[in-house]
């Protein structure tokens, strides 16, 4: 999955949102998902994997996904 992030406070600037890359790898241990992040321009660097975290959601991030507008555009697309 390619995708990119930005959080909403700090979004407004250009340069204050990056890309990541997640990899879902089946592996003898079940399912792990290894990933890559960096700026929207340049390579991309190791080092941002997903784990499980059991119990449930917190709440701030429940809240969050519920609200759709809270998630910005596509950051390429904006004027400098």
């Amino acid at each position: 999955m390619l995708g990119w992030c930005s959080e909403s406070s700090s979004r407004p600037r250009r340069g204050d949102v990056g890309r990541f890359q997640w990899r879902l790898l089946e592996t003898s241990v079940g399912p792990v998902i290894t990933g890559k992040w960096g700026g929207l321009r340049g390579p991309l660097e190791p080092g941002w994997d997903l784990e499980e975290i059991a119990g449930a959601a917190p709440p701030d991030l429940v809240k969050r996904f519920a609200q759709l507008s809270t998630f910005p555009d596509d950051p390429r697309s904006r004027s400098p």
